[in-house]
């Protein structure tokens, strides 16, 4: 805030200064021999205008002062003649700094060491035509991020200055004095949007990075398209798997002539690059500042894409773990039924055949007791088969065995599968787990005397809904519902329990067809 404050108060400061100064200078001019009053405004209007550009441009302040350095020297030499030159140097000193304000490499201070004589009014004309066409040379050959405004404003002035010495015999002075202060109000009134163009680019890096814009790499291809204007760029992901570029799909990149990438480097390990056919990423600076901008924008997607590829990992794993369990625990229901079920029900058959007739006595009440033990026994027994869960699921296995359960209810069970209501084993058998304990819970606490199983395929997804017209009131979060929401979460599932007091429960359970990741490998 103080800082705003301090530049409010200065940019005040140099228009009042600024005002001054023209007025002084506009007084000077009609007090010449023969001057002009439109002449004497424009003269005066291009000095307020580099100065009023300085002011309104974005951007560095070393070179928001040179122009208005320009613009001052300008309006100093209307009130001192000997000093009507001497703008001419301080243009030139800006335009070689554009647009940091400050010269760069040999050839940079080559050009500002010119600017003393110029300054001085040691120079001819044609000699300052000639420096101002090196100066637009040297913007063209090293093109950087905004080229085209040093480039055309020294262009413009050099040839100005040249047409006005070539044709000075037949070329009316009005006219070339005219021309020569209109070029320079365009180069004023183009400065402000030159230095727009530099922040911009200048502050890609933030806009690659703000929340809004890192949309995966199409998004950040996006950002810098606009902010180069160049349609053709696309930025690329190194996969360190594959050892390749890849786009914002995963594709391998085929290279492209006619789109030159740029290499990007966290230290010595690529993490991107951009491919385009913009003439400013030709400048070794704008792409050195390009890829400062994206890496980090680079290794963050890197990073996201690494956990995202952790993460479907574990699920895997969760699954494969699951299903290798649910296998056991079918073989260990298996071996229950022919090693320990079976035989008690052949005992059982065989004690009833003993009791045929009935008879009375001791003999009698022993066997009645051990055949109620066998039953008992068998009834736990079957309990616990099938909280193990049964052979045969998958491929419809489950409408099966949820048909074997409802037969054994201790109240009416309608089971209503389509013929299309199939899925792998993994699939069915969480289904399964999901039915038992609704059903569980239906006869245990609801006080439920019908219950409806309605097994569906919608889409991807094998769903079942299990719903009673018990009292309802069951706590979605408990142990048992918890545990069937975490496996089926494991294999990319929900579960949703609905039960209001008094309104019955209805569970809704829905899993993937096919987990074909939940398969161990061989």
């Amino acid at each position: 805030m103080r800082w705003a404050h301090a530049s409010t108060a200065t940019g005040i400061a140099v228009a009042v200064a600024t005002a001054l100064l023209g007025w002084i200078a506009v007084a000077a001019g009609l007090e010449r021999p023969n001057g002009s009053a439109w002449l004497v405004a424009l003269d005066a209007g291009v000095g307020v205008a580099f100065v009023g550009a300085s002011l309104a441009a974005p951007g560095r302040w070393p070179m928001r002062a040179l122009i208005a350095l320009v613009g001052t020297v300008w309006l100093l030499g209307s009130i001192v003649p000997a000093a009507a030159v001497a703008h001419q140097g301080a243009l030139i000193l800006a335009l070689v700094a554009f647009p940091t304000g400050r010269p760069r490499g040999a050839d940079g201070w080559a050009a500002t060491a010119a600017v003393v004589p110029v300054t001085l009014g040691l120079a001819p004309q044609q000699l300052v035509a000639l420096v101002f066409a090196g100066v637009a040379i040297r913007s063209v050959a090293r093109r950087p991020s905004a080229w085209v405004y040093p480039a055309g404003a020294a262009g413009g002035v050099a040839l100005t200055l040249a047409i006005a010495w070539l044709a000075r015999s037949v070329f009316d002075p009005v006219a070339a004095v005219v021309g020569y202060d209109l070029v320079l109000l365009l180069v004023a009134v183009g400065f402000p949007f030159a230095m727009r163009l530099v922040d911009d680019q200048g502050n890609l890096r933030q806009r690659l990075l703000r929340p809004d814009a890192l949309r995966g790499l199409d998004g950040l291809g996006s950002v810098l398209a606009e902010a180069l204007h160049d349609p053709a760029i696309r930025v690329y992901r190194w996969d360190a798997a594959s050892q390749r570029l890849v786009d914002g799909a995963g594709q391998r990149v085929a290279p492209d002539p006619a789109r030159p990438l740029i290499t990007i480097r966290d230290g010595s390990t690529i993490v991107g690059a951009v491919a385009h056919r913009s003439r400013a990423l030709d400048d070794e600076r704008t792409a050195v500042a390009v890829a400062d901008a994206l890496r980090p924008a680079l290794v963050n997607l890197e990073g996201q894409h690494e956990l995202a590829f952790q993460l479907a990992e574990l699920e895997a794993a969760r699954a494969r773990l699951l299903a290798t369990v649910d296998r056991e625990r079918a073989a260990v229901a298996a071996r229950l039924r022919d090693a320990v079920i079976a035989p008690v029900g052949e005992a059982a058959a065989s004690l009833r055949e003993l009791r045929t007739p009935p008879s009375a006595g001791e003999v009698a009440n022993a066997l009645t007791i051990a055949l109620g033990e066998l039953d008992g026994a068998n009834d736990e027994l079957m309990q616990l088969v099938e909280g193990l869960g049964p052979a045969g699921l998958g491929d419809g296995g489950l409408a099966r065995a949820l048909r074997d359960l409802a037969a054994r209810s201790p109240f009416e069970v309608e089971v209503d599968a389509g013929q299309d209501a199939v899925a792998d084993a993994t699939a069915e058998t969480a289904l399964y787990y999901v039915c038992l304990e609704a059903m569980s819970n239906a006869a245990k606490h609801a006080s439920a005397r019908t219950l409806r199983i309605a097994i569906r395929k919608q889409g991807g997804l094998l769903e079942a809904v299990v719903s009673d017209d018990g009292v309802g009131g069951a706590d979605p979060e408990g142990a048992g519902f918890t545990g069937l929401a975490d496996r089926l979460a494991a294999l990319g599932g929900r579960l949703r329990v609905e039960s209001p007091p008094g309104a019955g429960t209805r569970v809704t359970a829905a899993v993937p067809i096919s987990r074909s990741s939940a398969t161990p490998s061989a």
